[in-house]
């Protein structure tokens, strides 16, 4: 049994992915027996000032360090990682290991903050990449970003994907063959341009003008989702698109179940596409773009199909022979592949 804290400003509630990954870590640890502990942004009170997670959360490990003696520190996003660094600067000695989500890199590349410019963020972030005992990239395509962003010196470098819990994720008694199923199209995603449902919309107007019998469902919310409903409108299209807001995971996964086919058609630089393994897990096929981390959770042929161009999206819909290819037991002998438990595992490995 082993001490462990999971450090991670972005948990559930705040964040995406890798809130999505702290709490599976959380969960996996207590189930394979360890002392779990968490350093997220709810452990800083309301009444602080946002930007003082800068002061507080390196006072703060230092007083649960000593007074837990962690056996191990995970660094699970970029506030986290910034910190160990800083007080690996000052001199502190901790056992942690990094995990890069992706998103790293795309702080540095954009527009950085005032804030993060007086704290050094950068400096500080890759004295903590370099010193940790290890640095994790959930992709290849991570690793490949990360190491193109950043001056890593540091030897330990793996990949490791991150995955669904299967205790969630349960596989159905009964697994539909995509001919038995209603048609319906899912996306599950916040609704923002780049995510592609304006380029969704355009191609499942091709299905329509096609078969009429076939339904989008769109799940999630964001700050494109009135814009996206307001263009559903002005096609015409209301009784064909169904909206379901931010949903609960069981009812997630009752439309995975019964989904025809999973298109998510985003054309941000995805670190990884644990959404498409999440609808393989529950039998159904899935269209992504073929490029960045998309491409690692999509074998072509196999789990679903990679597309280079978003205009072929509606004739692949449409052709039945296709998607009927991709078995349901295929799908999810693939999700498999990607279980949270395994990844935890290798986290922990010292």
């Amino acid at each position: 049994m082993k001490k462990i804290l999971i450090f991670s400003d972005e948990y559930l509630g705040k964040g995406g992915g890798a809130g999505v990954v702290a709490d599976q870590l959380f969960n996996d640890f207590k189930r394979q027996g360890d002392e779990c502990y968490l350093l997220t942004y709810k452990s800083i009170p309301s009444w602080i000032p946002s930007f003082f997670w800068i002061i507080y959360y390196p006072v703060l490990l230092v007083i649960q360090y000593f007074k837990a003696r962690y056996d191990l520190i995970v660094c699970n996003d970029p506030k986290a990682i910034y910190t160990l660094g800083l007080l690996s600067r000052l001199g502190f000695k901790f056992n942690y290991k990094c995990i890069m989500h992706g998103s790293e890199y795309r702080i540095f590349s954009e527009s950085i903050s005032f804030i993060n410019r007086i704290a050094l963020f950068k400096y500080f972030f890759q004295i903590s990449i370099n010193k940790a005992m290890e640095v994790i990239f959930v992709s290849e395509c991570v690793k490949k970003e990360s190491q193109n962003s950043f001056d890593i010196t540091n030897k330990n470098l793996k990949v490791v994907y991150a995955g669904i819990e299967l205790a969630i994720f349960i596989p159905p008694e009964k697994i539909n063959t995509p001919e038995s199923k209603n048609k319906i199209i899912l996306t599950v995603a916040r609704v923002i341009k780049g995510k592609g449902h304006f380029e969704l919309l355009d191609e499942f107007k091709k299905v329509l003008s096609n078969d009429s019998a076939f339904r989008w469902h769109v799940v999630g919310d964001g700050k494109d989702l009135d814009l996206l409903k307001s263009a559903v409108k002005t096609a015409g299209l209301e009784e064909f698109v169904i909206f379901h807001g931010k949903i609960n995971r069981v009812d997630i996964i009752k439309l995975y179940r019964n989904s025809y086919v999973f298109v998510l058609l985003t054309k941000l630089k995805e670190a990884f596409g644990l959404v498409f393994i999440e609808a393989n897990s529950q039998g159904c096929a899935v269209i992504g773009p073929n490029k960045h981390g998309v491409k690692e959770a999509i074998e072509n042929g196999v789990n679903g199909y990679l597309v280079d161009n978003f205009s072929c999206v509606s004739g692949l819909i449409l052709d039945k022979n296709k998607i009927s290819s991709i078995t349901p037991e295929a799908c999810i002998e693939h999700s498999q592949r990607f279980c949270s438990s395994k990844f935890a595992l290798e986290v922990k490995k010292l």
